[in-house]
């Protein structure tokens, strides 16, 4: 799993709406949260 301090950190307002979002939908699956912030460290 992710540390999601440190990804928070680095991704944009937007991305970090999508987590927060899938956050309050435990539900959905991360999967997707998990490649933005893969995408966003680059």
């Amino acid at each position: 799993m992710f540390d999601l301090s440190e990804g928070l950190a680095s991704i944009g307002p937007m991305a970090r709406a999508r987590l927060m979002a899938e956050r309050l939908e435990p539900h959905r699956s991360l999967a997707p949260v998990g490649a933005l912030l893969e995408r966003a460290r680059g």
